[in-house]
This record gives C-alpha cells, structure tokens and sequence, in this order.
C-alpha cells in the first residue's frame, strides 16, 4: 500500500492547524531549516500558500516534475496542494510568507487581469533584478512588523502589503520567464482541482459525485486519490475545509454557532455542530472556551 504524503494543515513539522481564512505567518528561512538540519522532506500544505525569499545560499528544490536547482537571489512560489521539499545549503537565508490560499483567490479574483500564473510552483531568479528583489524584501520586513506589533489598523495594513506584493509578484510572473516547474502528475493535479472546487462551491451538502462529476471520474477514483495523497476519505477533506474555516470564526470573531454555520453554508446548525464535535472532539462552544474568551451562545 503507497504511505500518504506528508500533509500538513499548519506548518512544516507542527502539530496544529493554520487558523484560516486570514492566516498570515513570516520567519526566518533559516529558523526552521536549521532545526531540520537544512533538510525539508517533500511535503503539500491543502490551503496555504507560501514565498520563499532567498537571500543567501541555494539549494534543490524537490517537486513533481524532480529535482530543480535554485540560487540567491530569487523566489520560490509554491501555491497550496503542490508537493515541494527542500535541501538548502549551510547557512542559507531569507525569508518565508506563509498565507491562506483563500486570501490569494481573493486578490486574483479582484484582478482578473493577473489569472494565470498564480496557482503553479515557479523559481524566479533576480540575479539581474536585484532592486526589484530588494522592494519585496521590504515589504516582507514591513509584513513581519506589522504582525508583530498589535498597532491600530493592523489587519488594514496587512491586507494592503499583501495586496502590493501579490499584485508585484503574479505581475511578474505573467509577463517573465521563469523556470516551467507545470505539476504533471495527474493524481495531484485531480486533487488541486478537486480542493479548489471545494472552496469555489462552498457547499458542505454537496456530495462526492458531484465533485467526481466535475472531474470526469467516479466518486470511488476521488476517494482512491485522497486516499494516497493525503491518507483522508474525500468527504474527510471537504469537511476538514469547512471545519478548519469554522475554528478561525470560532477563535477571531463573536458570531454565534448559529452564525457560523450560517457563513458556512450549514442549513442546519445543530447538525453543524454534531460534525464539529464528532471531527474536532469538542463542540464549537468548548472549542471557543479552550481557545479564546468569546461569547457561549
């Protein structure tokens, strides 16, 4: 039987999920890396986005299409459900943007001018463009800033710096050369679509042929790619959607249980919540009284 890839909901090598829709994380290449002794096994994230900022070093980069080799300066997009690992060299730096998928779709989709490039896995090498790599670069600093300090507006000046840098960016990769890195493996290219289609319905009573149907596959050959990839059923990652969508209102905002699942397209909330309980292990109200002080209603 094929072992799942490494799927992780959070960050590599932690134990908890990302709080989404609005997650936002920057460090240090080098603070993770080194504790894995520059060496990042292969590995997707189901709703995350990231860009690595390479400062310093190089190293290889493990995708689908094999092994690509990458120096600083440059940039490694890697949008969400894309297999990538890692081996720096010693002493490698930079920075890594780690942001909610959904965030990214928001900022294309006011723009449709910048629909392409945004959902492949690119290297960009700014060995010529070196003002350029330095303007991200600031405004990755001024994104670590800003989330570090709880200032007044903090999450208006996030949205904007990021707004700014994914606009540069997927500008840039429109309208430049960069390394063809296009997924070809047809099991994870069949489970992109099937995540993106997931968040483009927005649908928890939708059932699992119609999602096949989309696809022009059964719902057996759905569940059999979930399976290997990501060791889940496929109903398994459609909730695990919603539900991961449901601790960030759960945790960041006061709506009521009601309220949520009402946001999340639940015609039922009692039902809602027995799902919450049975997948989480708390109902949504214990859930918001382990996490943080809210409203019990």
């Amino acid at each position: 039987m094929k072992a799942s890839l490494q799927n992780y909901d959070g960050l590599y090598g932690d134990h908890y999920p990302a709080i989404l829709p609005d997650f936002v994380h920057i460090e240090r290449i080098e603070a993770r890396s080194l504790q894995h002794k520059w060496l990042i096994k292969p590995h997707i994230h189901a709703q995350l986005f990231q860009l690595f900022c390479i400062e310093t070093g190089s190293g290889t980069l493990y995708t689908e299409r094999g092994d690509l080799l990458f120096t600083s300066p440059c940039l490694l997009q890697i949008p969400d459900n894309t297999l990538h690992g890692f081996n720096y060299s010693a002493n490698t730096t930079g920075m890594v943007l780690t942001l909610s998928s959904a965030f990214v779709q928001q900022v294309v989709s006011s723009l449709p001018f910048l629909d392409s490039g945004h959902n492949d896995l690119h290297i960009i090498a700014l060995q010529t463009n070196k003002t350029w790599f330095t303007y991200l670069k600031m405004i990755l600093i001024r994104l670590s800033d800003e989330a570090t300090d709880n200032l007044p507006g903090r999450s208006t000046v996030i949205n904007s710096l990021l707004t700014a840098l994914l606009t540069d960016l997927f500008r840039y990769v429109n309208g430049h050369h960069t390394v063809d890195t296009t997924n070809r493996n047809r099991s994870l290219t069949l489970f992109q679509q099937f995540q993106q289609s997931i968040r483009r319905s927005r649908n928890p009573q939708k059932n699992i042929s119609q999602y096949a149907d989309e696809q022009h596959i059964t719902a057996i050959h759905l569940n059999r790619v979930c399976r290997n990839l990501v060791g889940k059923t496929a109903m398994q990652v459609v909730y695990d959607y919603f539900l991961t969508e449901a601790r960030g209102y759960l945790t960041h905002t006061d709506f009521t249980v009601a309220e949520i699942a009402y946001q999340l397209n639940f015609g039922d909330a009692a039902y809602f919540s027995r799902l919450f309980k049975k997948y989480v292990g708390l109902s949504p109200k214990a859930f918001r009284r382990n996490g943080v002080a809210g409203p019990d209603n």
